[in-house]
């Protein structure tokens, strides 16, 4: 039985890996908007630099690879499943087919996304050599210890489950909101801020910090960034994993109370 749905999410992510190749340009145009801003960044801060306006609480080479890493963590981990979950599967009544599959429908959007992530990986080492080749960027990549690669590793695969746990959570309360897209918008906006994306939380005033570590959007992004650069210790890599465990299960609980209502809610028509 166990060996039957290995096969069954096995052929899953072999159907999802055909649509990411035939849908390569969707790839393309995110991986440009993440080039931009990160661009657009690159340039605040290395004029922040030259005229020595920026706080020495870093310095510029620990800047670039830091978006660096921006590019392809996000790439690579943030999932984005409201898509099909909230318009095409709860509004339109896309639901129907899967309720009616002998498989988890978290389980079975989960390895849809994971091919996304990989090419998302794939796609963001073209926007690495490009944003190498252009600002003539210069780093190392810091070599983990033996002590901390496994903590490394976890943290990023728990990383990737707590940003879809999250997407899938936000996506179901299309059960109850005619347009989900406003609330997605909003939560894009809180993510930005409290997951590093518009700067190391570092530079935050410490009220913010305390916020944004208590909140599961760093663990997501920002964590995972400082775990690879190497300016975390084993202490608080074990203290990042135990907080990302701690909000998966909030998430998870909360999926299961709201996928129950939701469906009791849902029809064979859509929303």
């Amino acid at each position: 039985m166990k060996w039957s749905l290995v096969r069954r999410y096995c052929g899953i992510f072999a159907l999802a890996c055909q649509d990411v190749l035939q849908a390569r340009s969707i790839e393309l145009v995110w991986l440009s908007l993440s080039i931009l801003n990160t661009a657009t960044l690159l340039l605040f801060w290395i004029a922040g630099f030259a005229n020595g306006s920026v706080a020495s609480k870093t310095s510029l080479p620990q800047i670039e690879f830091y978006y660096i890493l921006l590019i392809i963590t996000g790439q690579a981990l943030m999932s984005h499943v409201e898509e099909s979950v909230s318009r095409i599967d709860i509004k339109e009544g896309g639901l129907v087919k899967h309720l009616l599959h002998p498989i988890s429908y978290f389980w079975f959007q989960f390895w849809t996304e994971i091919p996304w992530r990989i090419g998302g990986f794939t796609m963001s080492m073209i926007g690495l050599f490009i944003l190498i080749t252009c600002f003539d960027l210069h780093f190392n990549l810091p070599l983990p210890t033996a002590l901390t690669i496994l903590p490394i590793s976890l943290i990023l695969v728990l990383a990737i489950l707590l940003s879809f746990t999250y997407k899938m959570v936000l996506s179901l309360s299309t059960f109850w909101i005619l347009e989900g897209w406003a609330l997605f918008e909003f939560m894009d906006i809180a993510v930005i801020f409290l997951a590093g994306y518009l700067m190391p939380l570092t530079f935050f005033p410490d009220w913010v910090q305390k916020i944004a570590f208590a909140l599961p959007f760093a663990y997501m992004i920002y964590v995972p960034v400082q775990a690879i650069m190497g300016h975390l210790d084993l202490t608080q890599l074990l203290m990042g994993i135990g907080m990302q465990l701690l909000w998966l299960c909030i998430f998870g609980f909360l999926y299961k109370i709201l996928w129950r209502r939701g469906l009791a809610l849902f029809t064979g028509v859509g929303q």
